[in-house]
C-alpha cells in the first residue's frame, strides 16, 4: 500500500509547482498587460491634454541627443527647461526619427502648467499610432489572460463534477 502513495504524492507535488509556475507567470502576463495598456492610455491623454488645452511655452536646452525610443517612427531627446513659475524641469521629447538635434541645443517646447513633465517640441504632434498599439497590445494581452483563466476555472469545474 505504501507503494501506491508514492504516485500520487509525486502526482500531487508536480500538480503543486506546475500551479506555483503557472501562478507566476500569469502575474507576469498580466503586469505586462497592464503596463502596456497603462503607457498608451496615458501617452494618449497627455496628448489630448496638449492639444485641447492651453500650453505655456518655454525655450529648453538639449541636454541628450539621439535617444533610442525603440521605433521606426520616434526617437527622443533630453531637454531642460524653466517654467513660468521658476521651476527647472528636465524630461525626454519625442522626436521623428529624421530630425537632426544636438547637445546644448535650444529648441522651443509645450508643456503643461499643471504637470511640467508633460511636454512636447513646439508645434510637433507626434503620431498617436503607437500609443494606440501599445494600448491595443496590452488590452489583447489582458484579454487573453482573462479568458485562460476563466477557461482553466470551468474546465476543473467540470472535472470535479464529472468524478
Amino acid at each position: 500500500m505504501a507503494g501506491l502513495r508514492e504516485p500520487a504524492r509525486a502526482s500531487r507535488a508536480k500538480r503543486a509547482v506546475c500551479t506555483v509556475l503557472g501562478a507566476v507567470f500569469g502575474l507576469l502576463v498580466l503586469l505586462f498587460g497592464v503596463g502596456m495598456a497603462g503607457a498608451g492610455a496615458q501617452r494618449i491623454q497627455e496628448r489630448h491634454q496638449l492639444d485641447d488645452g492651453h500650453p505655456a511655452r518655454a525655450t529648453a536646452v538639449v541636454t541628450q541627443a539621439h535617444l533610442r525610443a525603440g521605433s521606426s517612427e520616434q526617437d527622443q531627446i533630453r531637454v531642460a527647461f524653466r517654467t513660468a513659475a521658476g521651476s527647472r524641469v528636465e524630461t525626454t521629447v519625442g522626436i521623428r526619427v529624421q530630425d537632426e538635434y544636438r547637445d546644448g541645443q535650444r529648441v522651443a517646447v509645450q508643456y503643461l502648467a499643471a504637470d511640467p513633465t508633460v511636454v512636447r517640441l513646439a508645434g510637433h504632434r507626434d503620431s498617436l499610432a503607437e500609443a494606440y498599439r501599445d494600448l491595443a497590445i496590452g488590452g489583447g494581452v489582458l484579454v487573453v489572460l482573462a479568458v485562460t483563466v476563466v477557461s482553466r476555472v470551468l474546465t476543473r469545474r467540470r472535472a470535479g463534477r464529472d468524478s
